[in-house]
């Protein structure tokens, strides 16, 4: 602070020192800050400093100007004269200075090429202005040079070498390509990038040029220090000295090394394309924009018969590809390969067609692309073919072989049609006339005869089934039928069908099973069966002596799937290696001497495996010469529901199992295991004697095959002895069951059961629950399918049978007689119609080949065109596979395969006979009749036929009650229908109850269920109306005998009578199941062979 600005500020502030005051400001900025003040005094505050350091800044400027004026006044006069002599000097030493500038002026404007200085310029400011313009323009061009000389070093490589080829100079682009620095380069000689790629030849041309004042541009192959090569674009210019003479050179290059690999690779890939363009065995031709061909490789030159200079400047489409393949021109605009380039698209086609040079046409496989150019714009395409002359050739030779094929294929589907038909036809004759002969009375010669007639034919028909399935299997068109089945019913029909041919060969047939073979599972059950035939009945053939095991494993897994391993191993001849390995070939056996031997066709093991893969499973076979065969099937099925558990066997209090032969001890076990999964208590026992079997022995199995007189009065002993039922005895027997309850009868057992080997899982409950179900019984039936039951529900029926063949209407009128049906019997289609326009029928049985009207066009005309609604059943010989879609659709209900068997016939007549009315005996009436199985059938009927309501309404009333899936009902009625035998409701409700089943699908099933429940409802009525009429049937019957027997004692006496009272006794039982016998035996008596009759008649007195 000025001491003046302090002087004012104490006066008026009282401050002592100018610390204080100092302070005091500070105070009052601080103060400034303050926003609580007015903004007046914040202002006030605020300026103050600024106001007191202007103040303090004008006192400093006043001292200083008073300070200098004092100075000059006291200058003294000695120093101005020393200042005018300095003066003096100073204009001396000007003048002298513009003297030499104006010299070095001169030198400077007539190095610029301008006019030099006049001599009255002496001016010291004007020449200092000039050289100052001078010193600037020169250091602008100085400038100027080194910026063109820094810009030539960063893209240039520049040396500078003399007449000896010695380096002056070299910049640092140069000593970094060349990798010396440039202390190793100056003085040293050129040739020290010299990499001898050149000869002194290339050399000596380009010293020779420069040194004439030439300039040389060209490329040079040189060598750096670490021995690495580099190429250089290299121009040389020659310098001139004062002699006019080159004395320096100064070469300014490019490095072009990556250029130079670039140009190589390119060369390198342009041999390489062209040896493959040349070598390649397609042609390739390339065009511009306007279609003018640029290339030609040797192939299509060869192709075409042009050569490139042939076509130049020609265009490809007016040259090779102007005409279509009948001759025909092809403007360019309608090219389709022209067309399609223009698109931006790749042309392919396999139809195109070129001209060769000599005119000739030939096919092409082409393919052509467009070339683009940067922007996307079409600039011409690139073309590949090859001629296809030969493959057209050879795919219209296959085309010609297909059809070929296809007609011999036809003409194969059409002889196996008519052989189907020619020979199931007569078939279908043997069969039925000779299962009509097997049912009436004939000696064992006789049945031994017709059984083997019968084993014969069906031989032949399963030959038939094998060549028509191969035949599908051939075309593709083996299809698998998926439905709900279980094991035990699979089983059964095995058991069926090869339990009396093994018997008759001495084989021992047994089932083994493992898992609950009750368990719905998803599957072909018909194809399924067919495997077991095949393998089943290979090894029956195959065997001489010894076993046959059939198992079935069964064994849950997740996701709802059920592995499925079955086997089928036998004791037979074997099978060696070698011929394994061709076993499943069709039309192929092991041995030629096999067919020889045993017969056969060899299609049956390759019919299995492909069924067998197309369940998506495995087939394997285990075999040695002499050692049996063992053949094993994997597959995994989807469950169809829950297992329908069978009713406990709860008056089986304890069973005791004893087996009578050494030979059936592997059937004990098969049995025990049986007994573990039917959770029934028991215990294997050594002896059948009274004194060896448990004391809490309340039933007995016997496993025997021929029971000694001495063995048969000790098991009657030791029933006695231990106070049992007669009826708690089992005899399981791989025999005949016929002749062990003969043999049983005999010795005062006849109310023991006997059942034949094999036995199933539902078979074993049924024969140890046989006595609860069955005793006191009249009827014995136990399923609505059985053929007993079958026949009594159709018995009084009136059926019309149209088919042109006269042996098939005799058989399959005398099947449905004999189950107590009326038959009526026409040739033709026309007459079908008449018929059924004059008489009433309860069902039609139509043929589909009949002479004048094909069977399905009558069903059509009856059903569509009458309004007809009696059941019809298609009977054919051709392949069911092909004509059920036209079946169906002409209003048919079912088809059968010619040869029908007797049960198949009566089954399917059953399943769609519309049975009408009310059971009369559905209620109280009936239980004067001690039949379990009558009295379930009234439960059922009671339970389910509710009054005023129809099965859909019971349904959906059921269904409304529940919020999910209805499986308590669903499950309740299978449980039902299980227990009365009513597989068809059974099989349905099995498929609804899947696990995975949609609750929509569920109930779009109700309309279908709710009418198979209503069917059986309606068989159930009919069932219980004809068991009611047992007691009167049984007086019937009586009288029927008494009758009978009255004519064997005419007989007896040859009395003429016999034949009248046969006459009225055949009247009278139009619907007897004997209806055939009296007509054989009228016959024998009208020939007077008295005897003969009496044979035909005497069993219906033995109740036979």
């Amino acid at each position: 602070m000025h001491r003046l600005l302090f002087r004012q500020i104490k006066k008026t502030m009282g401050f002592q020192t100018i610390e204080e005051a100092e302070q005091w400001l500070d105070t009052l900025l601080e103060h400034a800050l303050d926003d609580s003040l007015p903004p007046a005094v914040q202002t006030l505050l605020q300026g103050l400093m600024p106001f007191v350091d202007r103040v303090d800044t004008s006192y400093k400027s006043h001292e200083r100007d008073m300070e200098i004026r004092d100075r000059s006044i006291r200058l003294s006069s000695q120093e101005l004269t020393e200042s005018l002599e300095q003066a003096r000097r100073d204009a001396v030493k000007q003048k002298q200075a513009v003297r030499e500038l104006k010299i070095a002026a001169n030198d400077l404007l007539k190095g610029l090429s301008k006019p030099e200085l006049s001599e009255d310029t002496d001016s010291l400011n004007g020449l200092a202005e000039l050289m100052a313009d001078l010193a600037r323009e020169r250091n602008e061009a100085l400038h100027e040079v080194e910026v063109q000389r820094r810009a030539i070093d960063q893209h240039a490589i520049i040396v500078v070498v003399d007449n000896e080829k010695q380096i002056l100079f070299a910049n640092s682009k140069f000593c970094e390509i060349s990798g010396y620095e440039e202390k190793e380069l100056n003085g040293k000689s050129l040739e020290i990038i010299r990499s001898g790629y050149h000869d002194e030849s290339f050399y000596t041309p380009i010293w020779r040029a420069v040194r004439a004042g030439e300039v040389w541009h060209g490329e040079v192959h040189n060598l750096r220090k670490n021995g690495e090569t580099f190429w250089v674009s290299s121009t040389i210019v020659p310098i001139e000295g004062n002699a006019g003479q080159a004395e320096r050179y100064v070469a300014i290059m490019t490095d072009i090394t990556h250029q130079k690999l670039l140009e190589e690779r390119i060369s390198d890939s342009q041999r390489f394309y062209q040896s493959i363009t040349d070598s390649i065995g397609e042609g390739i031709f390339a065009v511009d924009r306007s279609g003018t061909i640029e290339f030609l490789n040797p192939e299509a030159s060869r192709l075409l018969g042009w050569t490139m200079d042939e076509l130049k400047n020609r265009r490809f489409h007016d040259t090779v590809q102007f005409q279509s393949p009948d001759k025909k021109f092809i403007p360019v605009q309608q090219s389709p390969l022209i067309q399609t380039i223009k698109k931006g698209e790749i042309y392919f086609s396999e139809e195109t067609y070129f001209t060769h040079k000599n005119g000739l046409m030939f096919p092409v496989s082409i393919t052509a692309v467009p070339l683009e150019d940067d922007r996307g714009n079409i600039q011409g395409h690139v073309g590949v073919f090859r001629n296809i002359s030969e493959r057209k050739n050879i795919e219209q030779a296959m085309r010609d072989a297909f059809s070929q094929a296809e007609r011999a294929n036809n003409a194969k589907s059409e002889f196996l049609a008519n052989m189907s038909h020619e020979i199931r036809t007569p078939l279908n004759a043997v069969l039925g006339l000779t299962h009509l002969v097997l049912n009436s009375p004939l000696n064992t010669q006789q049945k031994d005869y017709l059984q083997k007639a019968t084993n014969s034919a069906n031989t032949l028909l399963g030959i038939i089934n094998d060549i028509l399935d191969y035949s599908k299997i051939e075309a593709g068109k083996l299809d698998l039928d998926i439905q709900p089945f279980i094991f035990d019913d699979l089983l059964e029909k095995v058991s069926n069908l090869f339990q009396d041919r093994a018997v008759s060969k001495g084989l021992l047939l047994l089932f083994d099973m493992d898992g609950d073979m009750s368990l719905p599972l998803l599957g072909d059950e018909n194809r399924l069966m067919q495997i077991f035939n095949n393998l089943v009945s290979n090894a029956v053939k195959f065997t001489r002596q010894g076993q046959i095991i059939v198992s079935v494993e069964l064994q849950p897994r997740q996701g709802q799937q059920v592995s499925v391993k079955l086997s089928v191993t036998d004791t037979g001849i074997g099978l060696s290696d070698a011929h394994q390995q061709k076993l499943f070939d069709p039309f192929t056996q092991a041995d030629a001497s096999i067919s020889r031997q045993y017969g056969g066709t060899g299609l049956g093991m390759s019919i299995t495996r492909h069924l067998v893969e197309q369940m998506n499973g495995t087939i394997s076979v285990e075999s040695a010469p002499g050692e049996g065969s063992k053949f094993s099937i994997e597959l995994l099925l989807p469950l169809a529901g829950t297992s329908n558990t069978m009713p406990p066997l709860g008056a089986h209090q304890f069973l005791t199992l004893c087996c009578l032969n050494e030979a059936l001890l592997p059937v004990v076990g098969l049995v025990e295991k049986t007994l573990s999964t039917l959770m029934v208590p028991h215990e294997h026992c050594t002896t059948h004697r009274a004194e060896s079997l448990p004391e809490q022995t309340t039933h007995l199995l016997v496993v025997a095959d021929k029971i000694t007189e001495e063995r048969m009065k000790q098991l009657a002993e030791a029933f006695r002895s231990k106070q049992l039922d007669y009826s708690h005895l089992r005899i399981l027997t791989p025999g005949n069951q016929e002749e062990m309850r003969h043999l049983l009868i005999s010795h005062g057992l006849s109310d023991a059961a006997v059942m034949q080997l094999p036995f199933t899982q539902r078979s074993m409950h049924d024969f140890l629950n046989q006595g609860a179900m069955l005793k006191d019984t009249q009827t014995g039936f136990t399923s609505l399918d059985d053929i007993g039951l079958v026949e009594r529900r159709l018995s009084g029926k009136h059926v019309l049978i149209a088919d042109s063949d006269d042996i098939s209407q005799t058989v399959m009128s005398q099947q449905l007689n004999s189950a107590g049906i009326k038959a009526t019997c026409v040739s033709s289609g026309a007459d079908c119609i008449t018929f059924c326009k004059q008489l009433t029928f309860d069902a039609i049985i139509l043929n589909n080949k009949l002479p004048d009207i094909p069977g399905w066009e009558v069903a059509e005309s009856l059903v569509f065109g009458n309004s007809l609604t009696t059941p019809i059943i298609c009977t054919s010989t051709e392949d069911a596979s092909a004509i059920e879609d036209l079946i169906s659709d002409s209003g048919m209900c079912a088809l059968l395969t010619k040869p029908v068997s007797n049960d198949d016939l009566l089954r399917t007549l059953d399943n769609y006979m519309i049975y009408t009315g009310e059971a009369e005996h559905a209620g109280d009436d009936f239980d004067d009749i001690k039949d379990p199985y009558a009295s379930l059938l009234q439960s059922f009927y009671r339970k389910y036929s509710v009054s005023g309501n129809t099965p859909f309404d019971f349904l959906v009333e059921g269904l409304q009650q529940q919020s999910s899936v209805p499986v308590e009902i669903l499950a309740g009625i299978r449980k039902d229908a299980s227990a009365i035998g009513a597989k068809p409701l059974k099989k349905m409700l099995g498929a609804l109850l899947q696990q995975d089943t949609p609750a929509e699908l569920v109930q779009a099933a109700i309309p279908k269920l709710a009418g198979e429940l209503d069917m059986t409802l309606k068989k159930v009525v009919a069932s219980l109306d004809a068991l009611s009429n047992v007691e009167e049937k049984q007086e019937n019957e009586q009288d029927f005998t008494s009758q009978v027997q009255f004519i064997l004692n005419l007989l007896e006496d040859y009395d003429a009578k016999a034949s009248d009272n046969l006459q009225q006794l055949y009247s009278e039982h139009q619907q007897s199941p004997h209806r055939w016998v009296l007509q054989q035996a009228i016959q024998k008596v009208s020939q007077y062979d008295f005897e003969a009759a009496a044979v035909l008649l005497q069993p219906l007195v033995n109740g036979q």
